[in-house]
C-alpha cells in the first residue's frame, strides 16, 4: 500500500535573459558613474570600483550602458563623456552657457529612444528652486560610434518647462512608451511627459496629488517601484520646515499619479523601493540614518525601523544584484565626502533581516580626498526602456503524482500580480486533488505570462488473494501486471491471476493507465501443491529502524534473523544471515523492500524501507 503524503512542486520557468526581471536589473544599469572621477561596474560580482572622468557632480549624475552591459556614456546634466573618459565634440555646456545643474537632486536623467535603438534623450534639470528642464538627442553612431550631441534635434537649447523642484525620473508604460514625471514647485502637481516612437511629446499629463505644500516638495529624490505602479518621494527644503515622505499610486497607462500617503513627517533626501516593492527605504538629512517602511503592514506609517547611520546626504540605488547602495558615514572625510558605501543586502526582507551594513569594505574608495576620489550626494538616475505588452503562456511538463497527498505548487518568484485560477494572489498555492491548474503573472508590471500546472495519477493499492492454487490481485483493474518468483520476473505471467506452479516468495506490480506502478506485499508458497501459506514468527516482536534511513537498517529481535533486501520491481539486492543489519549507502535513494525471515527460512514479514 502507497501511504498518502506531503508531495512538494517547485516548477520554476526559466526565462530567456531579455526578459528580465525588473528595469533595475537590466544591462542598461551595470555601470553607475557617480562622485568625483568613480564609478561602479556590476558586470563582476560583487561590483568592481572604477574611476571615470566625471567631473563636479555634487548630485546629479547618470550613465547607461548598451543591452550587454558596456558602458556607452555618462553625464552630470551639463557635459557627457565618451565610454572612452573624453568629452564628446559637442558634450560641453549642452543646455548653453551658465545653466547649472550639477547640484540638482536628479539633475540628469538618460532615456533611450523608443523608436531608435541609436539615440537616447537626455534631460537635464537646474538646481534649488524653480528649476528649469532641458532635453538633448545623443546619437551613438556619431563619432565612429562613440556618441556625439545631434545639433539637429528640434528642443535642443530650448526650455521644455519651469518652476520645477529637483526631482525627475522616468517610467516606462507597457505601450512602447515612457513618461518623463518630474514635480511643480509651484503648483504642487505631477507633470508626465510621454515618449514615444514618435518623439518627445511637450504636453504632459497633469496630475494634482500630495498632502503637503508645493514648496515641500523643492529637494530630496523622486523614485518609482521595479513595477512601476507606485512612486515614494523624499521632500524637504534648505532653510524651511517644509519635510516629509510620501508614497503615491501610479498608472503607467494614463501617466497619472494619485492616493498619495504620508509615511512619515522626518526631513529626507534619498530613498528607494525594495525589489518586490514591498519595502521603502529613506535616508534623514538631520540624523543621518535610514528607515525601513513595510507597505505590506496594516499601517505603514507605523512600521518605521532604525536601520543604522548614513551620510549626511545620500541618496539610495537598487543596484542591479538587487541590493541597495548608500554612501557610507564611516570614513567620510566630511560633508558629503564618502569614502565607503553602505549596503542593504536582503532589502525585501522586514526588520533587520534585510541585512543593513553602514560600510562595504569592499566598495572602499582608496584615493579619496576633500575635493577628488569620493562619492557625493548623488547616484545615478535610473535607466528605464519602453517595454511592449506581450502575453506568453508557458506550459509546465505535465507532473505524474502516483500517490497524491498535498501537492505545493510555486509559480517564479520575484514577479507581480499573481493570479490562481481559484482567484488566490499569493505565489504558492497548495492543492489536494488531481487536475489541471493555472498562474498568471506579470513582469515589467506589463509582459504577462502564465503556466499550467497538471496533476495526475492513482491511489494506487493491490493485494494478493488466494483461491487454492490461484493467486489473484484486488483493486483495478490495472493497465498492466507482472508476476515475479522469488524477485524474478515470470516469463508470460501478466493477468490480474497467476496459477501456481512451484514453492516460493511471490509478488506482482501493477501498473495504471498514468504509468504509475506498486508493488504488492510478498507471499511465500510452501508444500505446493496442498497449501498456500505464511508463517509469521517473532512478527510482533520486530521493529525496523531507522526509517527512512540513510546507511544502515537494523531490525531489532530477540533472535538472530535472515534480512533479504529488494527493489520494487522484487529483484533481489542482497541477503544478510549473519546479522539484524543491512548497510544500504551504496544503493541509490527510493524504496525497497526488506523481507524477514528466521534463520530457518520461515517468512515473517515484509517491511518497506526509504533510502534518504
Amino acid at each position: 500500500m502507497i501511504k498518502k503524503g506531503l508531495f512538494s512542486l517547485m516548477l520554476l520557468v526559466l526565462l530567456s535573459q531579455a526578459c528580465l526581471m525588473a528595469q533595475y536589473s537590466i544591462p542598461q544599469n551595470r555601470v553607475w558613474a557617480m562622485g568625483y572621477n568613480l564609478g561602479l561596474d556590476f558586470n563582476t560580482n560583487p561590483p568592481t570600483v572604477i574611476t571615470t572622468k566625471l567631473a563636479n557632480p555634487n548630485e546629479a549624475c547618470a550613465s547607461v550602458s548598451d543591452s550587454s552591459g558596456k558602458l556607452l556614456f555618462y553625464t552630470e546634466g551639463m557635459n557627457v563623456w565618451t565610454a572612452n573618459g573624453t568629452i564628446m565634440p559637442g558634450g560641453t555646456n549642452i543646455n548653453g552657457t551658465s545653466i547649472n545643474t550639477y547640484s540638482t537632486t536628479q539633475g540628469a536623467l538618460i532615456v533611450p529612444d523608443p523608436g531608435d535603438p541609436f539615440r537616447y534623450y537626455l534631460f537635464s534639470l537646474t538646481a534649488v528652486s524653480k528649476c528649469r528642464l532641458y532635453c538633448n538627442v545623443i546619437d551613438m553612431r556619431f563619432d565612429n560610434g562613440n556618441g556625439d550631441i545631434d545639433t539637429t534635434f528640434s528642443l535642443r537649447n530650448t526650455l521644455i518647462d519651469s518652476n520645477l523642484t529637483e526631482k525627475m525620473i522616468a517610467v516606462p508604460d507597457c505601450n512602447n512608451r515612457v513618461w518623463i514625471l518630474v514635480r511643480s514647485e509651484v503648483s504642487g502637481e505631477f507633470k508626465a511627459y510621454p515618449i514615444t516612437p514618435s518623439g518627445f511629446d511637450r504636453t504632459p499629463v497633469v496630475s494634482q496629488s500630495g498632502n503637503f505644500l508645493p514648496d515641500y516638495y523643492t529637494q530630496g529624490v523622486l523614485k518609482a517601484s521595479p513595477d512601476g505602479e507606485r512612486l515614494m518621494m523624499c521632500n524637504f527644503k534648505t532653510g524651511s520646515p517644509a519635510r516629509g515622505l510620501e508614497i503615491f499610486d501610479f498608472d503607467r497607462s494614463t501617466g497619472r499619479v494619485s492616493n498619495a500617503q504620508i509615511l512619515d513627517s522626518a526631513v529626507y533626501y534619498g530613498g528607494t523601493f525594495s525589489p518586490d516593492g514591498s519595502k521603502v527605504y529613506a535616508q534623514t538629512t538631520g540624523g543621518s540614518e535610514v528607515f525601513q517602511f513595510d507597505l505590506s503592514a496594516a499601517d505603514p506609517s507605523a512600521s518605521k525601523l532604525r536601520l543604522g547611520p548614513s551620510g549626511q546626504y545620500t541618496d539610495m540605488k537598487l543596484g542591479p544584484d538587487g541590493k541597495i547602495y548608500f554612501g557610507a558615514l564611516v570614513g567620510s572625510p566630511g560633508f558629503s565626502n564618502y569614502r565607503y558605501m553602505g549596503r542593504i543586502n536582503y532589502p525585501d526582507s522586514v526588520g533587520t533581516a534585510c541585512q543593513f551594513q553602514d560600510s562595504v569594505t569592499i566598495l572602499h574608495f582608496p584615493n579619496a580626498a576633500q575635493t577628488a576620489g569620493v562619492l557625493r550626494q548623488g547616484l545615478p538616475n535610473d535607466v528605464v526602456v519602453p517595454v511592449q505588452n506581450v502575453n506568453e503562456f508557458k506550459v509546465a511538463l505535465d507532473t505524474l503524482i502516483c500517490a497524491v497527498g498535498t501537492i505545493e505548487l510555486s509559480a517564479p518568484l520575484g514577479y507581480t500580480g499573481y493570479t490562481w485560477d481559484d482567484n488566490s494572489t499569493e505565489p504558492v498555492r497548495t492543492v489536494r486533488e488531481r487536475g489541471t491548474y493555472w498562474v498568471s503573472y506579470k513582469l515589467d508590471g506589463c509582459r504577462t505570462y502564465v503556466d499550467s500546472f497538471i496533476i495526475k495519477g492513482s491511489d494506487l493499492f493491490t493485494t494478493i488473494t488466494i483461491d487454492e492454487f490461484q493467486l489473484s490481485t484486488t483493486g483495478g483493474p490495472f493497465e498492466s501486471y507482472q508476476w515475479y518468483l522469488n524477485g524474478a520476473i515470470i516469463e508470460g505471467a501478466t493477468s490480474d491471476v497467476y496459477n501456481v506452479s512451484e514453492n516460493g516468495d511471490y509478488t506482482v506490480v501493477v501498473t495504471d493507465d498514468y504509468g504509475c506502478s506498486f508493488t504488492s506485499d510478498v507471499y511465500r508458497v510452501t508444500n505446493y501443491p496442498t497449501r498456500i501459506e505464511g508463517i509469521a514468527v517473532l512478527k510482533e516482536q520486530i521493529g525496523v529502524y531507522p526509517n527512512p534511513v540513510q546507511s544502515r537498517i537494523a531490525v531489532k529481535a530477540p533472535v538472530l534473523l535472515s534480512l533479504s533486501l529488494f527493489n520494487i520491481e522484487g529483484k533481489s539486492l542482497f541477503r544478510n544471515e549473519k546479522s539484524n543489519v543491512i548497510d544500504i549507502s551504496t544503493l541509490a535513494k527510493g524504496m525497497y523492500l526488506l523481507r524477514i525471515e528466521d534463520q530457518e527460512g520461515n517468512f515473517i514479514k515484509t517491511e518497506k524501507v526509504v533510502k534518504q
